[in-house]
């Protein structure tokens, strides 16, 4: 979860109480009819990482990091057991009383619970939309957060319990802006929404090495889910570029633990509408024989924004797999919020919210119904290691936003948005469901 090349920014823990843990998880388990399967962690193959981050056209810069690998930790280990229920192990925060479900977000719940064969209630499914959260948040207070966490809990349409999750707020993060970013260096908070909504988030500990697919672990999306596109298959073929863009997108983050086994994080996210239909113009674009640099950032269709990032990102999809420098556009951001108040330090502190380039750690695989990113923190450098096993301790005093994106570097690809990520509040990395 944590990327201990960027610092963080962190709260008080509140004092309500927490919702189940994994006791009642291990005996839910035990009595569903979950397939049994191998547990295959087998190393990506990815050599460790020589720290290079750049490729020549303004990617990491003073601000950006790399994953700065120099560990070649072989992701072996093997085992079986049951394949978990997505969104089994680990808790969204409660939407609190009285709270209204709009229309669209009752649709959104409708398509998670597909997702998670209807096995957890719509409630604590990836509800934080634009549509949704946001009108919420807006009566009551029209002007956004600070940023910072700070005076936004009273705001929020859900309760922020500790050991749980919920959605992130796009504002939390400072996003690459254009014109010119490479001598400008000008980041900015950005409201609007994420192209990929939160449906579920999991945690499981393992004495095998690092995961490269969730599957061997959890039961992953079906195939047809209802009021999603079609997902790409694992062979494109003749399909459009857009096509590529799944419409469910896994990151899977392996984390090593001071005690020699593997902590994994698992985010199931699920497109958003708008970027469903930005994609949705884009094929008519395709067919009308229009080229994608032939519009540009504002020309609009019924009050329909086509975004660089939006092209950027159907790139990516379409050329992670095969070609690196493209991959290793992946990156990631963390925001602790209240850091000031954690004791971390001065150092750390200046870290807080800087991106992290995923290059050599990183794998991307094509599966028949949705992508995966899969981050072997492994494979991280020995002082990022040993920076995470000192805040690990810390984790249950921890707010954290994390947010992934696609990294512009020119013009074209710019502003940034963001990918999709979470808010983490007070984990407690010790009580994790062990397979």
């Amino acid at each position: 979860m944590f990327f201990p090349q960027e610092s963080n920014r962190a709260s008080s823990p509140t004092q309500k109480s927490p919702p189940p843990r994994p006791a009642a998880i291990k005996s839910s388990l035990s009595e569903s009819s979950g397939n049994s399967r191998s547990l295959s962690h087998a190393d990506d193959g990815l050599g460790s990482d020589d720290g290079a981050a750049s490729d020549g056209r303004g990617g990491a810069d003073d601000e950006d990091s790399t994953d700065d690998g120099d560990s070649s930790d072989d992701a072996g280990g093997s085992g079986s057991c049951r394949l978990l229920p997505l969104g089994s192990t680990f808790d969204r925060c409660p939407l609190r009383p009285g709270t209204r479900l709009s229309a669209t977000l009752l649709a959104e719940a409708d398509r998670a619970g597909a997702v998670c064969g209807e096995r957890v209630p719509a409630t604590r499914l990836a509800l934080l939309s634009r549509d949704t959260v946001q009108a919420c948040v807006d009566a009551i207070d029209p002007e956004p957060g600070d940023g910072n966490g700070q005076d936004d809990d009273a705001r929020l349409m859900y309760d922020p319990v500790p050991n749980a999750y919920w959605n992130v707020d796009p504002f939390m993060f400072k996003m690459r802006v254009g014109p010119n970013y490479t001598s400008n260096k000008v980041k900015e908070h950005r409201k609007g929404p994420a192209f990929y909504n939160l449906t579920t988030m999991d945690f499981v500990r393992t004495s095998g090495g690092a995961v490269s697919n969730a599957n061997t672990l959890l039961g992953l999306p079906p195939a047809n889910i209802p009021g999603f596109p079609t997902s790409p298959s694992t062979s494109l073929g003749e399909k459009s570029a857009v096509d590529a863009v799944p419409a469910t997108f896994v990151v899977t983050v392996s984390l090593p633990m001071p005690e020699g086994d593997t902590l994994v994080n698992v985010l199931v996210f699920s497109m958003a509408d708008e970027l469903r239909q930005e994609l949705d113009w884009m094929r008519q674009e395709k067919g009308k024989g229009t080229k994608a640099g032939e519009r540009k950032e504002g020309e609009e269709k019924g009050g329909l924004t086509v975004q660089p990032a939006t092209r950027l990102l159907v790139r990516w999809f379409n050329e992670a797999q095969n070609n690196f420098k493209m991959r290793s556009r992946f990156k990631t951001m963390a925001v602790l919020e209240k850091i000031e108040t954690l004791g971390l330090g001065s150092f750390i502190n200046s870290f807080n919210g800087k991106p992290t380039l995923i290059s050599k750690s990183g794998t991307f695989t094509r599966h028949e119904n949705y992508v995966e990113m899969a981050i072997n923190v492994h494979k991280f450098s020995y002082i990022a290691r040993q920076a995470l096993y000192r805040l690990i301790p810390k984790f249950q005093q921890f707010v954290v936003n994390l947010g992934f994106t696609i990294e512009g570097r020119e013009d074209e690809e710019l502003p940034e948005v963001l990918l999709g990520g979470c808010r983490l509040l007070n984990f407690d990395a010790t009580n994790v469901c062990v397979v």
